[in-house]
């Protein structure tokens, strides 16, 4: 059996050594910082949630009286209203 190094494979012919640049990585944008039809998309998908969070704690609170469960889905919705604010505030 062939002594194997560790630039051998399992044949023991030398592989090309992958150097990966991190950097090209990180400069792509990231999904969230495009502007365009996606970040349209990103605004309407966090307005469906905010009416559908203030839906739910609404039937929460009228239909099973749970106060509590009615808060959590209004946190939800201050939440994502302050996530709005935050990213409009920062682009």
């Amino acid at each position: 059996m062939p002594d194997l190094h560790l630039d051998d494979s399992t044949t023991g012919q030398p592989q090309s050594k992958r150097r990966f640049d991190l950097g090209a990585i990180a400069r792509r944008p990231h999904r969230a910082d495009i502007s365009g039809p996606t970040s349209y998309g990103n605004t309407l998908l966090r307005i469906a949630v905010i009416i559908l969070s203030s839906i739910n704690a609404v039937m929460w609170e009228v239909y099973t009286e749970s106060t509590f469960m009615a808060l959590v889905w209004a946190a939800i919705v201050v939440g994502f209203v302050g996530w709005m604010i935050y990213d409009k505030s920062h682009r």
